[in-house]
C-alpha cells in the first residue's frame, strides 16, 4: 500500500509539472542545496529535468563549488545556459560576483528571469560568447527549447557533430583576454567553461589570462575527440594542476569535467 501511494504521488507530481510547464506562467521550482536557497523558472522539460535539478550529477563541478570558491571571489561562468550553477554560487556566496555569459537568446532570457526571480544583485549576465577571436559572428541554434544546449559559434558543429540549425543568431564574441581588458579592474578568481566543444578555442586564446596568479581555478568540460589533449596541455603549462576528473561518453566520444587548481 505504501509503495502504491508513492507511485501514485510521483505520477500525480509528474502530470502536474507537465501541465505547469506548458502554461504561460510555467513552474517556479524551489531549490535548497546545503542551505543555499533559490528559485528557478521552468518552462520546458529540459529545464525541469536537466537544469532545475538537485545537483546529483556533475560531482566534480559540485566539489568545485563547495570546496574551492570562497565568499568574496569573482567567478566567470562561460556557457551559463539558464544559470543554474551561477545561481547556486550566488546563493552560497553573497559577497561574490558572478559574471554569467550566455549568447543564446532564449536561454539568456531565462537567465535574466531567474536572476530577477531571486533578486540577486551579485549576478551580472552578458549576452555574448567567448571564443578564439573578438568580433561579430553567427551563432547556430540547435533547439528553441529553453535550457537546451549544443549550440555553436561560427558553424553548425557542436561536440564533434554537424547539425541542422533551427535558426542563426548574430552575436558578439570575445577572447578571454579582451574581455578581461574591457572589464578592468574586474578579473576572475575562478572560471567555469562549458561550451559544447568550443572550449579549446577559448583556452588557446587565453594564455596570458591563465598565467595570471589572480586566477585560482578552472572548471572545464573537455570533448576529447576535439581537444586531443591540447586543452589540458595549455592549462597545465600555465602552472595549473589537474585535481579531479569525471568522464562519460555522449555517443560521439568521451567528455570530461576537469578541475584545475593554480599551483603556488
Amino acid at each position: 500500500m505504501k509503495n502504491l501511494f508513492k507511485s501514485g504521488y510521483r505520477r500525480l507530481k509528474y502530470y502536474s509539472e507537465m501541465l505547469g510547464i506548458y502554461t504561460a506562467k510555467g513552474l517556479i521550482r524551489k531549490i535548497n542545496y546545503d542551505g543555499a536557497k533559490f528559485k528557478v523558472s521552468v518552462n520546458s522539460k529540459i529545464e525541469l529535468y536537466n537544469r532545475a535539478r538537485d545537483f546529483d550529477a556533475e560531482k566534480v563541478t559540485m566539489y568545485w563549488i563547495e570546496n574551492i570558491i570562497r565568499d568574496g571571489d569573482t567567478v566567470f561562468d562561460i556557457g551559463a545556459n539558464v544559470g543554474i550553477y551561477s545561481l547556486l554560487i550566488a546563493a552560497k556566496n553573497k559577497n561574490s560576483t558572478i559574471y554569467s555569459f550566455e549568447p543564446e537568446a532564449g536561454n539568456f532570457y531565462k537567465l535574466n528571469k531567474n536572476i530577477s526571480l531571486n533578486c540577486f544583485t551579485n549576478m551580472i549576465p552578458f549576452p555574448i560568447a567567448l571564443g578564439g577571436q573578438t568580433g561579430l559572428t553567427n551563432f547556430y541554434v540547435s533547439s528553441e527549447e529553453f535550457g537546451s544546449a549544443t549550440h555553436s559559434v561560427n558553424e553548425p558543429f557542436s561536440d564533434g557533430l554537424f547539425f541542422k540549425p533551427k535558426r542563426i543568431q548574430g552575436i558578439s564574441s570575445y577572447t578571454l583576454p579582451e574581455l578581461t581588458r574591457l572589464l578592468e579592474p574586474v578579473f576572475p578568481n575562478h572560471i567555469k567553461i562549458d561550451v559544447d566543444g568550443y572550449e579549446t578555442k577559448i583556452i588557446e586564446a587565453s594564455r596570458n589570462v591563465l598565467s595570471d596568479n589572480r586566477l585560482k581555478s578552472i572548471m572545464i568540460e573537455v570533448s576529447h575527440n576535439i581537444s586531443k589533449g591540447t586543452t589540458e596541455r595549455i592549462i597545465a603549462g600555465s602552472n595549473f594542476k589537474e585535481v579531479k576528473r569525471e568522464t562519460w561518453n555522449n555517443g560521439n566520444g568521451d567528455i570530461s569535467n576537469i578541475l584545475f587548481l593554480k599551483q603556488n
